[in-house]
């Protein structure tokens, strides 16, 4: 089975689904030396910037957005439609790659994800937690944990993650080592975790994180607390 939403089931649509994700991109997700609010202009990377990885690509905008600033941008979109529409809009980007596969603890297990009953892409999750969620209507896909995305594609840091999985946040970066990444955009689903993990993730966070700015109520901008090459 495969999932399909509103948002993409047009040509308008879809043109209108990527203009909205990039203008929120450029909105949520800043980049140092390129977009970032002038009170925070003293963020820089710790290095000439060369990998940023998009979890969540979701049709692939911020991975656009973010391909002129680094030397390579790896995606990831558990979603079918999402995925297909990722691959198509990114052709252009020689160095953006996306692939299909889901964040989580772990890699290469099947998980199932449901369509949110607004039938936007966006809004799909493996995380149900309440009535809002088309139980009956599911796709499966294959994941990958953190751990793997730095071997599986040779990358020895990080310099700007972007975490937007619906949930799957929390056993994707939970108890995991996070020392080399110097950026950190996510945005968190409190309704889609129990209140113990979304304090417990918060607080995991803190210890190689410090919290530099959010946007709205569930975008969170760290900056890493370790030194370039630190463990």
């Amino acid at each position: 089975m495969t999932l399909h939403f509103k948002d993409l089931s047009s040509a308008e649509s879809r043109q209108a689904w990527w203009k909205k994700e990039t203008a929120d991109c450029a909105h949520s997700y800043p980049i140092p030396n390129h977009n970032m609010p002038e009170a925070r202009s003293h963020l820089q990377f710790k290095r000439r910037p060369r990998y940023a990885v998009d979890i969540g690509a979701n049709v692939g905008t911020f991975s656009a957005y973010a391909s002129p600033h680094f030397e390579q941008v790896y995606g990831f979109e558990a979603l079918s439609q999402t995925y297909a529409a990722a691959a198509e809009n990114l052709s252009p980007y020689s160095n953006v790659q996306v692939t299909h596969l889901a964040a989580a603890a772990e890699s290469d297990i099947n998980i199932r994800l449901y369509a949110h009953e607004d039938k936007k892409s966006g809004s799909s999750t493996c995380c149900t937690t309440n009535d809002a969620w088309e139980l009956t209507e599911y796709e499966e896909t294959k994941t990958i944990s953190l751990a793997d995305i730095y071997s599986r594609y040779n990358i020895d840091y990080i310099d700007y993650l972007k975490v937007d999985c619906e949930g799957s946040e929390y056993a994707f970066l939970m108890n995991k080592d996070l020392s080399k990444i110097n950026f950190l955009a996510i945005e968190l689903h409190p309704a889609l975790l129990t209140p113990e993990q979304f304090q417990i993730l918060q607080i995991y966070l803190d210890i190689y994180f410090q919290l530099k700015m959010m946007f709205g109520d569930d975008i969170y901008y760290y900056e890493s607390r370790y030194a370039l090459g630190a463990s």
